[in-house]
């Protein structure tokens, strides 16, 4: 996870009720995914391959190939 996901789960943590419903609301609107969402992704990732590096985890989870892998199908 990015450190813009890991401020918006600290956000979502402290948010509770209507506060932390409008906030998801504004990371959709924004495009963004739930950070929890992700984390709980990533988490069943790891629990399905817990050799995986944090590399294939984070291709895993957003389903596109790193920059630096630009020829990547």
């Amino acid at each position: 996870m990015d450190n813009l996901d890991n401020v918006n789960l600290e956000i979502l943590a402290k948010l509770d009720g209507q506060a932390k419903e409008d906030f998801r609301a504004g990371l959709h609107n924004l495009a963004m995914a739930d950070p929890e969402t992700k984390a709980a992704l990533r988490g069943a990732f790891n629990r399905l391959r817990p050799n995986a590096s944090e590399r294939e985890l984070d291709i895993m989870v957003t389903g596109k190939a790193p920059p630096e892998n630009k020829g990547w199908l």
